[in-house]
């Protein structure tokens, strides 16, 4: 008799055949961790938990909000935010067009 390393924890685990099911050969793997041992699946499970926690831990919380001038709207916040320069006159038509359309869908709004 052989006798296996103590650190070794391959096992060979077959399933029971019946008449309908196939026999199916599943090897195990699994270290040994401060004395115990833990399945290889299980240990991939921590460190995706583990990643996971830390992206959302790093991307949550929230930000302070910006406060607005007295007297400002936030549609004015987001124009001196938002800059719109052009780089040719067809685009500077282009843009003019623009503020013109919003100009009046804005005050079509108010009324």
């Amino acid at each position: 008799m052989g006798r296996e390393h103590p650190f070794r924890h391959n096992q060979l685990f077959t399933s029971t055949p019946t008449s309908s099911t196939p026999r199916l050969d599943i090897a195990i793997m699994s270290y040994v961790i401060f004395g115990r041992a833990v399945k290889s699946e299980y240990l991939t499970l921590a460190t995706l938990g583990a990643v996971g926690a830390i992206v959302a831990l790093t991307k949550g919380g929230s930000k302070a909000p910006e406060k607005l001038a007295p007297g400002q709207t936030i549609i004015d916040k987001v124009k001196e935010s938002v800059p719109i320069n052009a780089s040719s006159s067809e685009e500077e038509q282009l843009m003019d067009s623009i503020r013109k359309f919003i100009a009046e869908a804005e005050k079509e709004q108010k009324h």
